[in-house]
């Protein structure tokens, strides 16, 4: 139950922003609130009411301890369930990945990693993981 607490008191201190991106990675598009506070308050409830056995409860621990800390950590390894889906808008045209077995479907073609398709949208070499913001490098 602490770790629940540990992990609402980590969406407390959240911008709007990261609340919404957690929210994409762990549930889907989120609710469409411009209210930081709202945001909050309803990320806060659906973690409560899933629990804390998801994977990505890491990750908002490091969020916390880089807010307490005021550093950035690496993020480098992801591991998401298989119909998870990834999000990012590149010059105004929202572009949505699907996590399958394997690999990565967008725009209904395969791909084995997330920087092939960052180079397909972009049409130049990208971190996948960067690009479609699962990555913070420290400053």
């Amino acid at each position: 139950m602490s770790e629940i607490k540990a992990l609402v008191a980590a969406v407390a201190t959240m911008t709007l922003d990261e609340v919404r991106k957690v929210w994409r990675e762990r549930f889907g598009e989120p609710p469409p609130l411009r209210s930081t506070d709202l945001m909050r308050r309803a990320l806060a409830d659906r973690l409560q009411q899933e629990g804390s056995s998801h994977p990505l409860d890491k990750r908002l621990a490091q969020m916390a301890a880089r807010h307490r800390t005021g550093s950035k950590p690496t993020v480098v390894g992801h591991s998401f369930k298989t119909g998870s889906l990834l999000q990012r808008e590149w010059q105004g045209e929202r572009h949505q990945v699907e996590v399958v077995e394997g690999g990565y479907v967008w725009k209904g073609q395969s791909y084995k990693s997330l920087s092939a398709i960052a180079r397909e949208i972009t049409g130049s070499r990208w971190n996948g993981p960067r690009f479609f913001g699962l990555r913070e490098d420290q400053a």
